[in-house]
């Protein structure tokens, strides 16, 4: 008999996934719990990270859901209001989305950095790093 196993879903896919989610919590949706709750999913995940690293990319692929679904609006203000090749604004608001998401890839190293202090202590810093980048 032949057994089918599925895939565990890697960290990686859960942090972007997140990070979509995340933009629920902001108008007009209003779900105003969501980012709490998203946003210790992902610091749940950068403790359990194996590296500065891979706390890096977990913070990467977060931001890329966040505003890949937060600011996907800017495609259409570039393609259909600017006039900007369809292409182009795709590109243009892709490296957008990148750029922005190196602050939350630049919190989870810092924070991944912070792996030898109590868990209090480490929780304040995290939420600081948070709040700076």
């Amino acid at each position: 008999m032949v057994r089918l196993t599925v895939p565990a879903i890697t960290p990686i896919v859960v942090s972007l996934v997140l990070g979509a989610a995340t933009v629920f919590g902001f108008a007009p949706f209003g779900f105003s719990a969501l980012p709490v709750l998203t946003l210790s999913g992902l610091f749940a995940l950068w403790r359990r990270a194996a590296s500065p690293r891979a706390a890096a990319w977990l913070g990467f692929a977060f931001g890329l859901g966040l505003f890949g679904t937060g600011v996907s609006w800017l495609y259409i203000a570039l393609a259909m209001f600017g006039g900007m090749a369809g292409l182009l604004a795709a590109l243009a608001t892709a490296l957008f989305c990148a750029y922005l998401a190196l602050f939350p890839a630049f919190a989870g190293w810092a924070t991944a950095r912070l792996a030898g202090i109590d868990a209090p202590e480490r929780l304040a810093a995290t939420v600081a790093l948070w709040t700076l980048t």
